[in-house]
């Protein structure tokens, strides 16, 4: 007899006990349990599998800085915009290998920022006009920093994690600041970065209420005069001084010429951590102290206060965390500021610390519409 025929009649014999009224309810509830068990172990190896492909795109994820970083070196966005949309003459401007060339823009049209055309040309997503330098609020700068020497240091992070030092200096033999004074380059990116971000950031600043009642403001490292190029127009009674390292102010006359402010916006050189003018009823820390160290923040407002009337004012305005867990960006932006400066991001109790180091107390907290707020501070 054969196999099959004998298989037949075995299931013959039993269907009646497996699919009786009594059994079908048991058959039934082990067959469930059986594919229960079976989708359970597909789903964890699908699991297992998924939590793999997350941990290696974390691990890969220097790609896209890197990409980005070579692409806005060589202005490849800008280029686009006016015209040039072949990769034969993208290579041509920049000097570049064009197979290689090719493949870059491909690897960032996968994740959004080029598009190539049926025909081979290239064009901007919306992602990618934010790589173009000529737009108000253009990211160029701040990827040629993040990509550039920032991310260098990044990888000395264990340095940090072992030591709590920053990783810049043991990189690069040099303080962040002290590094920009010796390389003009990266100063003016930094000058633009920060110029640029001050419309996208800060724009309620200029339409807080203590600039009714206040006569002059000084703002302390104030980099170009963009904030104050942002606040002097609005208030024709108000004077203003930028105050920053002289390699910094001495790009800050277009920005106020350009504002129409030069006849009440003052330029002056120097040192915050050595002493600040004094003379204005109002000061501003715009987004100064989230780079440096406790210690050092105390220096820099022992000098506010030195430099403050008693009814002066000092508008810090600052990235202030809340409270933990911490959002994602902000727990990765806390481990740059660790890398870079040897500074953290800051609760509104450590901002409160700091300023009773310094004699100062808090009087209003302003809300704006980024991750900044403006803390309104007068001497005890």
């Amino acid at each position: 007899q054969s196999g099959a025929a004998f298989r037949a009649r075995v299931m013959q014999a039993v269907r009646p006990l497996l699919f009786s009224p009594c059994n079908r309810s048991i058959y039934s509830i082990l067959l469930t349990r059986d594919v229960e068990r079976r989708i359970c172990k597909r789903a964890s190896r699908s699991q297992k599998g998924t939590i793999l492909m997350q941990l290696l795109h974390m691990v890969t994820g220097y790609y896209v800085p890197q990409l980005l970083y070579v692409v806005a070196n060589l202005g490849i966005a800008d280029h686009i915009a006016q015209g040039r949309n072949s990769i034969e003459e993208l290579a041509k401007l920049t000097g570049t290998h064009p197979p290689s060339l090719l493949r870059v823009l491909r690897a960032l049209a996968s994740v959004g920022v080029f598009h190539e055309n049926e025909d081979g040309q290239w064009s901007l997503t919306e992602l990618g006009e934010g790589l173009r330098s000529d737009v108000p609020q253009s990211q160029r700068a701040w990827v040629q920093l993040y990509g550039g020497v920032q991310q260098r240091a990044w990888f000395d992070l264990l340095y940090s994690v072992q030591t709590g030092k920053p990783a810049f200096p043991h990189v690069f033999n040099q303080p962040y600041y002290d590094y920009m004074a010796s390389h003009p380059e990266i100063a003016a990116l930094t000058d633009i970065a920060m110029d640029q971000s001050v419309d996208a950031w800060l724009s309620d600043i200029a339409h807080l209420p203590l600039w009714h009642a206040a006569k002059s403001v000084t703002d302390i490292g104030g980099g170009h005069g963009a904030l104050l190029a942002r606040i002097l127009p609005i208030y024709s009674h108000l004077q203003g001084i930028v105050f920053d390292l002289p390699h910094v102010t001495a790009g800050a006359s277009a920005i106020v010429k350009k504002a129409g402010i030069e006849s009440r916006c003052t330029i002056v050189s120097g040192d915050m951590l050595a002493s600040i003018p004094k003379g204005s009823d109002t000061y501003i820390l715009s987004r100064v102290l989230l780079n440096w160290s406790d210690e050092q923040c105390i220096t820099i407002l022992q000098n506010c206060r030195e430099a403050l009337s008693p009814t002066g004012k000092l508008l810090v305005i600052d990235a202030v965390a809340p409270d933990e867990p911490l959002p994602s960006g902000i727990a990765l932006w806390d481990v740059f500021l660790l890398v870079i400066y040897g500074a953290r991001v800051r609760k509104m109790d450590d901002f409160i610390k700091l300023l009773q180091a310094a004699n100062l107390q808090v009087t209003h907290v302003y809300s704006t519409k980024s991750q900044f707020k403006a803390i309104e501070i007068r001497p005890k």
